[in-house]
């Protein structure tokens, strides 16, 4: 019998009801890479007289995964579901769907039973949450997602009979526009001035054990909602150049400014994220990007508690795709 090829395992996808209960999948999840990781504690009993364990029981156990994609506008809306909470769509064709970064209140999130297998070995990840989103994009390597997930237990499953995820559109580098600007006034876009970027929301979601059950019993966002943004840009941007200036000299100050990333590829496919953020090191000067001096500086979401940025929370996101329904 010839080894398990790993290209021919799918990833399946299906929304749950109950946090942790499996359902059937609705999808296949478009990945690139997807790893599932079991986890538990396994507790050894010692004994006086006795140099190793006597007997060992589990004690608690859990799963996590991690997913990589070519980003698609379709995609981008399952995940957020999950990341900030369930939106409900408007529009008929194109649909729109608004999150707001969860600073003051746990929204309703999508949790999944997220499948990996093929016809002989199926696993699923039950209770499947996003925990932390990578968005990156290069003119070389395009523009990916890299997902974690946490959930509350893996366990045996089988892959259903789904629609292939043929209907997305990708997401590509040349629909990337960011835009900077001091807070509540206008924005400059950076153009062919940006050479790369890196979009890091991390959620620190946990799933809480207690007594009585092995598994997990309910799941929460972590104490701080982390969102970085790392832009690697021309030194000489026009824009770019005097954020890291006010960081250099004797009287050093922080940068403040309102952020749009937006990928668009036409009124019907947008992903469109507006955050109000403040350059969070100095950057090194200058870096070698084939020849051209670059910088490239790390920027914090915060909350605008003076209600200058245009940006209702740390992170405001508009997502625009043709998806009726997602898993």
């Amino acid at each position: 019998m010839p080894d398990k090829n790993y290209q021919l395992q799918q990833v399946q996808i299906g929304k749950e009801s109950t946090w942790g209960t499996a359902v059937a999948q609705t999808r296949e999840l478009s990945v690139t890479s997807f790893e599932l990781t079991p986890e538990q504690e396994i507790k050894k009993r010692m004994s006086l007289g006795k140099r190793t364990p006597t007997k060992a029981n589990i004690i608690k156990t859990g799963g996590s995964a991690t997913s990589e994609h070519d980003a698609t506008y379709g995609e981008a809306a399952v995940i957020f579901d999950s990341l900030f909470g369930t939106a409900t769509p408007s529009g008929a064709g194109p649909y729109t769907r608004t999150y707001a970064a969860p600073e003051g209140s746990n929204p309703t999130r999508s949790f999944y039973t997220l499948a990996l297998g093929d016809s002989n070995n199926v696993k699923s990840l039950l209770g499947a949450l996003a925990s932390k989103l990578v968005i990156s994009a290069s003119p070389s390597d395009g523009v990916t997602f890299a997902v974690d997930w946490v959930g509350k237990v893996i366990a045996d499953d089988t892959l259903d009979s789904v629609a292939a995820d043929t209907n997305h559109v990708d997401i590509l580098p040349q629909h990337l526009a960011i835009s900077l600007g001091s807070l509540g006034g206008s924005l400059t876009a950076l153009g062919c001035d940006a050479i790369s970027m890196e979009l890091e929301i991390d959620t620190a979601t946990t799933v809480r054990n207690g007594l009585g059950s092995v598994s997990g019993c309910d799941y929460n966002y972590g104490n701080e909602l982390a969102i970085k943004l790392t832009i690697t840009a021309t030194g000489d941007n026009a824009v770019i150049e005097p954020l890291y200036e006010a960081h250099l000299g004797t009287s050093p100050s922080v940068s403040y400014q309102d952020v749009k990333v937006q990928f668009t590829e036409s009124a019907n496919n947008d992903l469109l994220l507006e955050m109000p953020m403040f350059l969070d090191e100095p950057p090194t000067l200058f870096e070698d990007e084939d020849g051209v001096a670059a910088v490239t500086l790390v920027f914090m979401a915060f909350s605008d508690n003076s209600g200058t940025s245009f940006a209702a929370t740390a992170c405001d996101v508009t997502i625009i795709n043709q998806e009726a329904t997602l898993p």
